[in-house]
């Protein structure tokens, strides 16, 4: 661009530009009274024009391109041909989520209170986890549609929710116990936020401080009973320990030991009340057992009462104490599976920061973009070792030895979000005789239900990590005695190997 100056008829100078295309001259001044006048314009047509606060603007939806699938193989040190096998999904969030009623069940029994893990009580450690949760769903975008509403769900030795319409609490649970959707639920963060406070505040008598999980399945199926037709029922059960209370048949919340130890029927009637909450609802159990190792008899009887493979003490003995019998597997039967997924928390990890971990992984499956299931098939010249089957079977997926040498690894509900969501992680072992390079899966696949206004259904492929497999010497040897004749076959010649 060329700068030039002209002159007026006053002399004074007047900066013009002449643009090289067209080499037109744009007069300052003559250009300057033309934006006046356009303002003055706009000012004028102003107060007929829509008011631009009121509209909404669109923003792209997530599609089927934006999930994104990573799998990846890594040796393992010093063990030869085997390798640690990691997959993970990713995707975006949904900007307003699909209608969802949702209970946020808290166990407020005196353990909550008494226990703590790095300077903070268990309580004070779900409020948190709880509180993050409520950001995660009640969104500015969630609460003005009222597409996400939050219910609180309160148990110790009585079970309750709250009424936000005057902002305190039900009636405790019983069979002839009425509630209002419109009273039980609500769209606004700060109100389920203080219903969370008060839910994990300590009870003024320590007799109101049992545990009484029956109660919380309950009353979680009085609040789902009044959710909106449209909407889905999310429930989100957490608790710090195993039942020492029960409804009778008096509808009385009564204990079978004295309140401290968990019976039979304290289980057993836990587990019925969470099936019947299934048919309406979709249930995350959430156990904080901090106090204890994985592999402790609490953690054996926390995965018989709230795991995906649930169990019932069904013989006749012992029935008062049942926690030292959970390896009797004669005493225990398979019950219908009812939660969707369970998260356990143990002793040795930083409980805090776990629970956050959890509660923003549930809040994304209100949020994600995309629901599916993840299915790998290990190829035949692998073999998954024992502690990963047992691992992956405890993290809520299927393993199946397939006859034909393969293994078929099945992940359930495995949303796509923002929150990368990484899968429970496996060891393979290469069988003896496979040396070059091999992939390790034969296929592995997202199949996967968009929760977008679009909606449809899809499947992606994983990667396909190659790794190598090294050359190994066997020890073959044949034994002959002097004058004795040596025959062999080609069928278990060593050249076979």
């Amino acid at each position: 661009m060329v700068i030039d100056y002209l002159f007026n008829k006053k002399k004074k100078s007047v900066e013009s530009i002449i643009l090289k295309k067209g080499g037109q001259i744009m007069n300052k001044p003559k250009m300057f009274k033309k934006v006046i006048c356009f303002v003055i314009a706009l000012m004028m047509l102003m107060p007929s024009m829509p008011n631009l606060g009121n509209v909404v603007f669109a923003t792209d939806e997530p599609t089927a391109a934006d999930i994104v699938l990573t799998k990846t193989a890594t040796a393992v040190p010093s063990l030869e041909n085997t390798y640690e096998i990691r997959l993970s999904v990713l995707g975006r969030n949904i900007v307003t989520a699909k209608k969802s009623d949702v209970i946020i069940v808290v166990d407020n029994s005196n353990s909550m209170h008494d226990t703590s893990d790095g300077g903070k009580t268990l309580s004070q450690i779900t409020k948190d986890a709880a509180n993050a949760f409520i950001d995660g769903v009640l969104t500015t975008a969630n609460s003005s549609t009222g597409n996400i509403r939050v219910a609180v769900v309160q148990y110790g030795t009585n079970a309750r929710t709250r009424n936000f319409t005057i902002n305190d609490w039900s009636n405790t649970w019983s069979d002839g116990l009425t509630l209002n959707g419109s009273e039980v639920y609500t769209s606004d963060n700060e109100s389920a936020k203080n219903a969370i406070s008060s839910a994990t505040t300590e009870f003024y008598y320590e007799t109101s401080g049992g545990t009484n999980t029956e109660g919380g399945f309950l009353m979680s199926s009085k609040v789902a009973g009044v959710k909106r037709a449209d909407a889905d029922s999310i429930v989100i059960f957490m608790t710090d320990g195993m039942p020492t209370y029960r409804y009778n048949s008096s509808g009385q919340a009564s204990y079978d030991d004295h309140g401290d130890a968990t019976s039979k029927s304290e289980l057993n009637e836990a587990i019925s009340a969470a099936q019947a909450l299934d048919v309406t609802s979709k249930i995350y159990t959430v156990g904080l057992l901090s106090a204890f190792s994985s592999t402790s008899n609490e953690a054996k009887l926390a995965s018989n009462l709230l795991s995906i493979t649930p169990k019932t003490y069904t013989s006749n003995d012992n029935t008062k104490n049942i926690m030292g019998y959970v390896d009797y597997s004669s005493r225990w039967a398979s019950a219908t599976s009812y939660s969707e997924a369970y998260s356990p928390i143990f002793s040795g990890v930083n409980v805090s920061d776990k629970m956050q971990q959890i509660y923003n992984t549930l809040a994304d499956t209100i949020n994600a973009m995309a629901t599916g299931t993840v299915v790998d098939i290990v190829p035949a010249n692998f073999e998954l070792t024992v502690d990963s089957i047992s691992d992956l079977n405890a993290a809520g997926a299927t393993v199946v030895l397939n006859g034909d040498g393969t293994t078929t690894i099945t992940y359930p509900n495995v949303e796509s979000s923002e929150t990368i969501r990484e899968l429970q992680v496996f060891t393979v072992v290469a069988k003896p005789g496979y040396y070059g390079t091999s992939f390790t899966n034969e296929s592995a696949v997202y199949n996967y239900t968009l929760n977008t206004s679009a909606g449809g259904t899809g499947t992606k492929e994983f990667p396909k990590p190659v790794v190598k497999l090294n050359t190994s010497a066997y020890n073959d040897s044949y034994t002959a005695y002097m004058g004795e004749q040596l025959t062999v076959t080609q069928a278990n010649s060593i050249f076979k190997q």
